[in-house]
């Protein structure tokens, strides 16, 4: 994270762009718990407050909302929540993939998410299927959700929902994911209940576009068999 260079001689933090945050968290680990794991911008929060009213404005409102326990994801969630106007959703932190719902328990342990470090892109693309079928099983009652995921794990679940093999990319490959999963994206399934298949909606949602950028996912890439 650049912006670990801003901190003075006392640790404090100083932000050197108008779009950083002004100030951040205290963590366990001091500083050097940023550099892995780092906040969103100022203009990321507006961007997920702005899919969220994207969200709100064609009706699509999530009963249940699972997020990585990332601080990144985190964030976007409770810029979707104000964007949705459903400050009284709770967030679901889930490791395997505003308030916290202390009453969930996670498919995946942290304990569990630590012993996966070591694994191949394979095996995370299995992992990730494994999650969020464990997640459809285990909210079965609920008609809509919404995760709030890495651009690697939003690919891992479209091809698990979508039937296709587990992908075995190589590790430039997941390097490049953000090009094909941009900041914001959205990608909106619906399960077929004659068979039981996952289709992806297509323009769920207006895309969100600032002059070259875009949220819009590679659909080529996604479709991929």
């Amino acid at each position: 994270m650049d912006n670990l260079r801003q901190l003075g001689i006392k640790g404090e933090y100083m932000p050197y762009d108008a779009n950083l945050p002004v100030r951040l968290p205290k963590r366990i680990g001091g500083r050097m718990a940023y550099r892995c794991d780092c906040p969103i911008t100022i203009l990321g929060r507006l961007e997920a407050k702005m899919i969220g009213r994207a969200l709100h404005s064609k009706n699509l409102l999530p009963q249940r909302i699972f997020v990585s326990p990332a601080m990144r994801c985190i964030a976007t969630a409770r810029g979707l929540l104000k964007g949705l106007q459903m400050s009284g959703l709770r967030m679901c932190i889930e490791p395997g993939l505003c308030k916290v719902d202390k009453k969930y328990t996670p498919v995946m342990t942290r304990e569990q998410v630590e012993v996966c470090q070591s694994e191949r892109v394979q095996q995370f693309y299995e992992r990730c299927g494994k999650v969020v079928r464990k997640l459809l099983e285990n909210n079965a009652d609920v008609k809509s959700m919404l995760l709030i995921v890495h651009s690697s794990t939003m690919d891992a679940i479209s091809r698990e929902l979508l039937g296709h093999r587990p992908e075995a990319l190589s590790r430039s490959q997941m390097e490049q994911m953000g090009f094909y999963y941009p900041y914001s994206a959205f990608v909106a399934f619906e399960e077929q209940k004659e068979d039981n298949t996952w289709h992806v909606i297509d323009d769920a949602l207006p895309p969100l576009t600032c002059r070259k950028f875009s949220n819009c996912v590679d659909r080529a890439f996604l479709d991929r068999p």
